[in-house]
Formats: structure tokens, C-alpha cells, sequence
């Protein structure tokens, strides 16, 4: 396995120091052929009184998703945590697609039978004029370049490279700008969200940084597409456009012949593995993701600043496990509630709390080829998922439909909990950290989840059925940017019918029938 050096001198004295430094020369070559920046004397920030800030090179080994080589890549990136809003940036959020909704369009594009399609552009954030007057330093283990009197030179960016606050916000606007000059329409759901009807055929489309995720009606339509967003918009492709491989990180495998499409994390499952498991023993198959004693987790006593500096190691390895567990649950909905309840934990994790998200990546790790499956030889068309009145399907059934559906349920906290036997406290303890109940919801479409939730409520509840009707009415909030992101999509086939959302308590339903029995409650 190669590893990955975290500075030039670590890449130049590594073994594979011949591809790194290829690397590095063909990362300021493309900075140089995107004119992202020009020389300027060091007088020049110092005498108005602004930062230079540092640049540094950040190492990556590229794999494709049978873990085979691609490539080695150098990125070089401004150190933005020394950048002061007002002065060197604006502005800094930018939105990028839900996985919900990336999921929704994959759904639309193998139901439909379209041709599925993903697209990476090639030096993303060095297309986007920058919108300050940013000074960096020259690039670390490269000869400095001096002004034609020898004084000293810095970069001035003329274009919003990596590590810019602002980068990301400029690349998002110039790219929506480009698409919405081609002909797209944007939802107002999911702003990351596109949809184009043209003379040639229809385009779904979902951005993420500078990632396209979509599916075109006819191969007309999208060599056309990509002539407009090359030719008269002046992007680039990092490789070819082609059809679904990876998307965000996910491998992604759509099956013709059952028209269905089937959406894993092997590749990260096993890198997690790989750098939290790689020095205990084997560890064998557990049934489930975790104990119930995940509930009775406590936060650590009180500790000295020795101890807690001993500790720090051990935590940042923890968090960075919870926090990769928390991005593979977008395909693991198994594990959703056990992370919830371990990222309670992420200030100040203790070794317990390390354990239990072992045992949540243990779980993974003997299931890492599954993952959420969309789709099926019985879903022939969009219509075929919208609901019937005259076909009711029970909850959590083997009859269960395709139609858009969502389950929701609520702990009570221990609070009010009520009496309960030792047996029972023993199975379902209560959590002792917090008053707050639990929610839990699962939204499913074309046989498979398209989000799963669990986590705290923002309130305490007072008893089961408040505590239920919160969490059915943020499960119904969800869900109604989920339907207005596939109407968006289907062009008005679905979501326009009621969504049946399935809730075990009577006093919720009846609120839900009845808004005059809220008072009741």
C-alpha cells in the first residue's frame, strides 16, 4: 500500500518520489495554463497591509473501484484558515446536491430505461475569477522565481484555487450560470438540482462541487450538452464522460437485465478498515451494528490537561471513525441509529465509545458488498410507482410496494418513561445522557431507502404521543422536499400524490386526521 506523504519532503523522500514529483510539476503547470495566478513584487501586499498566506501540496493516491492504481495527484492549496471574511473573502457556502435527491435521480434515470451518465470537470476552481485581492507565497520545495531585479515575488490569484474560503461559492455560481445560459431549470427543492427539455430529449442532472450525476432520454441530447458546456463555456473533463462507476465516493452497479441499480461502499468500508482495524485481531461477525448498551454510553469524568492531551490521540482517531461511518450510512441505513448515538459522543470520545464504532465497522466489513438497491424486473415505467387508493400495502410487509412511503417512530426519554420490567430495561435501556426522545424515520421508494434519520429531537417531550407527533412532522418535512424534487425531476409524473406515512401511535394519528385534537395533547 502506498502512503501518502503530508508534506514535498516527505513525497521526495518516499519511494514513488519520481511519480510525486511528476505530479507536483503537472499541478503548477495546470495552474500556469489556467493563468490562476501572476508575480508580483513582496512590496506590493506588505505596503497595503495584507496577509500573504501559505501554500502547501496535498498528496493523494487515486484508485479506481476494484482498488487498482489511477493515479497519483498533487493538489496545491492555499492554507485558507489564516483568511478574514470581509478582506479576503465574502462570501462562503455553497450549496451541493442531497444524497436524497442524487438518489431520486438515479431512481428517475434506471426506471425510465435512460441513459445514465457522470462527469468530473477538470480543474474545477481554477475557471472562477476570484473575487479579493488574495497574496500567497510561492510553492514549498520549488526554485522561487525573483522579479527581473532580483527582488522577492509572491503570487497574486487570479483565479479562486483550492483552499480559498470563497472557491467552492465561485465555481457553484459560474457553473449554475453556464447552465442555466444552456437551457436548464432549477429547482427550488434542491438548488443543486437540473432538469433540461430540449428538442433532442430530457436531462435530469444534480451538481456536487464539480461532479455531474444524471441521465439523459437520448443520446442526442447529452452529446449536444456536453458540446455546450465544453465549447461555449469553456469547461473542461478531468476523463471522459461515461456512465455511472463511482458517485461520491460510492460504487455504483446498474443492472440491465433487472433494471435495477445497486449502490455500495466496499472501497470505503475497506479503507476504514484498513486504518482503524489494522491493529487488533480478526475480529469475527457480530448480528447487529451494536449492543443496546450503546444507550448507556457516558461521557468522560472529569480530567486533568494531561490526561486529556493523552487521550487526544486516541479521540481524533474516533472521530474521524464516526465521522466516516456517518457518510457510508447514506447507503448502510442498518447503522443509522447506532452512529446517531455515537456522534453524541464526538467533543471528548472515550475508548468505549471507540469500541462501539469498531463494532459498528466490524459489522460493515462482513457485509461491505451490500449496499441500497433500486429498482426491479416488476418497475417497468415512472408510472408504476405511483400510488393506487385501490391497493393497500401494510407497513414493514413482504407486499410492501415500490411507491414513495415513510415509517417513522419516537422513544420517550427517561423523563417519563413509564414502569417498565427489569427485562425490558435490560433490552431497551434508556438514555442516560439526555431528556430529549429519539426519532427515527425511513423513506423508501422503487424497493429501496432513499433517506434514513435518526437523532435527537430539539425539545423535551412530555409524553409518548407528543414526542411521536414531532417526530412524524419532521419526517413529513423531509418529505415535502422530497416530493417537490421528484416532481421537479419527473416533470410533474410523480409526486403529486398523498404519501402514506406510517406511524404506531394512535393519539399521533389522530392529530394527524384531526388538527383540532392538537389541543388535547
Amino acid at each position: 500500500r502506498v502512503i501518502e506523504p503530508k508534506s514535498v519532503k516527505d513525497a521526495l523522500n518516499s519511494l514513488q518520489s519520481d511519480q510525486w514529483v511528476t505530479a507536483i510539476d503537472a499541478e503548477v503547470a495546470n495552474l500556469r495554463s489556467h493563468s490562476a495566478y501572476h508575480l508580483v513584487p513582496r512590496s506590493e501586499p506588505l505596503s497595503q497591509g495584507k496577509r500573504i498566506m501559505r501554500l502547501t501540496f496535498v498528496f493523494k493516491v487515486k484508485v479506481k473501484a476494484d482498488m487498482t492504481l489511477e493515479k497519483f495527484k498533487a493538489r496545491l492549496c492555499v492554507v485558507g484558515s489564516s483568511m478574514q471574511q470581509g478582506t479576503d473573502f465574502w462570501e462562503s457556502y455553497s450549496a451541493t446536491a442531497r444524497t436524497s435527491s442524487v438518489k431520486l435521480i438515479i431512481i428517475s434515470t434506471v426506471v425510465s430505461r435512460w441513459i445514465d451518465f457522470h462527469f468530473d470537470l477538470y480543474g474545477a476552481f481554477l475557471s472562477a475569477d476570484i473575487d479579493t485581492d488574495v497574496y500567497t507565497d510561492q510553492p514549498p520545495g520549488l526554485p522561487p522565481e525573483t522579479g527581473p531585479n532580483g527582488e522577492a515575488m509572491v503570487w497574486k490569484l487570479d483565479k479562486a484555487i483550492y483552499g480559498t474560503v470563497q472557491a467552492a461559492r465561485l465555481f457553484a455560481i459560474k457553473l449554475r450560470t453556464a447552465l442555466l445560459a444552456i437551457g436548464f431549470e432549477r429547482s427550488i427543492d434542491d438548488p443543486s438540482v437540473y432538469r433540461l427539455d430540449h428538442a433532442f430529449g430530457r436531462i435530469i442532472l444534480a451538481t456536487h462541487v464539480d461532479d455531474g450525476i444524471g441521465g439523459a432520454s437520448t443520446q442526442k441530447v447529452l452529446d449536444w450538452f456536453y458540446a455546450q458546456l465544453t465549447d461555449k463555456h469553456g469547461f473542461r473533463f478531468s476523463a471522459d464522460p461515461g456512465p455511472w462507476n463511482t458517485l461520491l465516493g460510492f460504487g455504483v452497479h446498474r443492472d440491465s437485465a433487472n433494471h435495477s441499480v445497486s449502490i455500495t461502499a466496499r472501497k470505503y468500508i475497506e479503507s476504514m478498515y484498513t486504518d482503524h482495524m489494522a491493529d487488533d485481531a480478526k475480529c469475527c461477525n457480530v448480528p447487529t451494528p451494536a449492543l443496546p448498551e450503546v444507550a448507556l454510553l457516558q461521557p468522560p469524568p472529569a480530567e486533568t490537561d494531561a490526561e486529556a492531551a493523552a487521550a487526544e490521540p486516541m479521540r481524533k482517531r474516533c472521530r474521524a471513525l464516526i465521522g466516516s461511518l456517518l457518510y457510508v450510512a447514506q447507503v448502510h441505513p442498518g447503522i443509522v441509529e447506532a452512529v446517531a448515538r455515537l456522534c453524541a459522543f464526538m467533543a471528548k470520545p472515550t475508548i468505549e465509545v471507540y469500541r462501539a464504532a469498531k463494532r459498528v465497522l466490524v459489522w460493515l466489513w462482513h457485509r461491505k458488498d451490500l449496499g441500497v438497491t433500486y429498482g426491479g424486473a416488476d418497475i417497468t415505467c415512472l408510472e408504476d410507482l405511483v400510488p393506487s387508493p385501490h391497493t393497500p400495502v401494510v407497513p414493514m410487509s413482504p407486499r410492501r410496494g415500490p411507491q414513495l412511503a415513510c415509517c417513522v417512530d419516537s422513544d420517550l426519554s427517561k423523563a417519563t418513561m413509564p414502569a417498565r420490567t427489569a427485562e425490558e430495561a435490560a433490552a431497551h435501556p434508556a438514555d442516560r445522557n439526555s431528556s430529549r426522545s429519539q426519532l427515527g424515520y425511513e423513506i423508501s421508494l422503487a424497493n429501496g431507502c432513499v433517506e434514513a434519520v435518526s437523532r435527537r429531537q430539539v425539545s423535551v417531550a412530555v409524553d409518548a404521543a407528543a414526542a411521536e407527533v414531532f417526530a412524524a412532522s419532521t419526517a413529513a418535512a423531509a418529505l415535502i422536499t422530497i416530493t417537490g424534487t421528484l416532481r421537479f425531476i419527473t416533470f410533474g409524473i410523480l409526486g403529486n400524490s398523498p404519501v402514506p406515512l406510517w406511524c404506531d401511535n394512535e393519539a399521533c394519528i389522530m392529530v394527524s386526521n384531526d388538527a383540532t385534537s392538537l389541543k388535547r395533547l
